[in-house]
C-alpha cells in the first residue's frame, strides 16, 4: 500500500467501504447501525473524510448511522476529468444515499462540502432533511457580495491563481504539496494545522491526480460567472430552500467574512440557527470539535424532537 493510500485508510472505531453511485465509485468512512437516520459528512478543499474523525462516533452514539465521504476527485474516491461543478456534486450526494439503501439523510458540509450541501439541498428535496454548514455561506450570498470586502477580494486572487491549470498544479504539488499546508496555515491564522497532520493531507493531496481535480472546482467556480450554466444555477439557487439549517461561522476567518453565512438566513425558508464562534478559523470543526460537536448534536436533537 502507498504511503498516501495507509493516510486515507486510518484505522478507527469506523469502517472503511467502496460503494458506486452517479458511476463513480466513492470512499466512504462509517459509523453506527445500517438501518439509523443517515448523517452525511462533506469535506473542504484539499481534504478528505479524515476531517471528521472526531465526529463519526460521537453521532452514531446518537442514533445516527454516520457517513463521512470523500467527495468526487479527493481521496480514495474516482477522479474523473470532469463534473466538478455544485449540480453534479449534489448528484453524487443523492446517488450515495440511494445506494447506502437510505430514504433520506441529513447533510453537514465544510467549505467545498458546505457548497455542495445548500446544491444539494436545493436539487434534491425529497432526499435531504436539514443541513448543517460550516463556514461556507450559500452560494448566492457569495456571489453577491464578491469583492466587496478584503477577504472575498483575496478568495478572486485565488480563483485567478487556479485558472491555468498547469501552472496551478505545478504551485500545488511543488514540494510536495507545501502550498496546501501554507494555505492551510494561513486561512487559520498561522495556529493550525500541527506538522504531523499537515504531512497527513500533503500525501492524501498527493495521492494520484487529485491535484487536478481540486483545481477543477477552483475553475468551475471562476468561469461560472461568465458562462450560461453557472448564471442558471445561481438563478435557481436564489429560491429559499425549505430544509432546516444550522449555520456556523467563525469571527476570525481569513477566507471567509463570517457574517456572509448570517445572511444566508433569507435562503432558507424553515428555521435557520446561526452560530457564532469569535475564533476557530477557516477549520474550527476540525481544531476545537469539543466546541462545535455540542452545537450540532443540540440541533439534531431540537429537529428530531420538533
Amino acid at each position: 500500500m502507498q504511503a498516501a493510500e495507509k493516510v486515507i485508510y486510518q484505522d478507527g472505531p469506523w469502517q472503511h467501504q467502496k460503494i458506486v453511485a452517479s458511476a463513480n465509485a466513492f470512499h466512504i468512512v462509517t459509523t453506527g447501525e445500517r438501518t439509523a437516520p443517515l448523517i452525511l459528512l462533506l469535506h473542504g478543499f484539499g481534504q478528505f473524510w479524515y476531517t471528521w474523525r472526531d465526529y463519526l462516533k460521537p453521532l452514531a452514539d446518537l442514533g445516527y448511522r454516520v457517513v463521512a465521504v470523500d467527495l468526487r476527485g479527493y481521496g480514495d474516491s474516482d477522479k474523473p476529468p470532469r463534473g466538478y461543478d455544485p449540480r453534479t456534486i449534489s448528484h453524487d450526494i443523492a446517488a450515495i444515499i440511494r445506494s447506502l439503501g437510505a430514504e433520506s439523510a441529513i447533510v453537514i458540509g465544510h467549505d467545498w462540502g458546505g457548497f455542495a450541501t445548500w446544491a444539494a439541498a436545493k436539487h434534491h428535496p425529497d432526499l435531504i432533511t436539514a443541513i448543517a454548514v460550516i463556514n461556507a455561506p450559500h452560494p448566492d450570498v457569495i456571489i453577491d457580495n464578491f469583492l466587496k470586502d478584503s477577504k472575498t477580494r483575496s478568495y478572486f486572487w485565488l480563483l485567478t491563481r487556479m485558472q491555468i491549470k498547469t501552472i496551478a498544479y505545478r504551485k500545488l504539488t511543488n514540494n510536495e504539496a507545501q502550498l496546501l499546508e501554507e494555505w492551510l496555515r494561513k486561512w487559520n491564522n498561522n495556529q493550525w494545522p500541527e506538522p504531523a497532520l499537515a504531512r497527513r493531507y500533503r500525501l492524501a493531496f498527493l495521492n494520484r491526480v487529485t491535484p487536478h481535480s481540486a483545481i477543477e472546482y477552483y475553475r468551475w467556480a471562476a468561469r461560472s460567472l461568465l458562462r450560461i450554466e453557472g448564471r442558471k444555477f445561481y438563478k435557481r439557487m436564489r429560491k429559499p430552500i425549505n430544509q432546516d439549517v444550522l449555520a456556523i461561522s467563525s469571527l476570525d476567518n481569513p477566507l471567509i467574512e463570517a457574517d456572509l453565512v448570517q445572511l444566508s438566513k433569507k435562503y432558507a425558508k424553515s428555521t435557520l440557527v446561526f452560530k457564532q464562534f469569535p475564533t476557530g478559523g477557516h477549520h474550527i470543526h476540525e481544531r476545537f470539535p469539543d466546541q462545535v460537536l455540542p452545537v450540532i448534536t443540540n440541533w439534531l436533537l431540537q429537529i428530531r424532537n420538533r
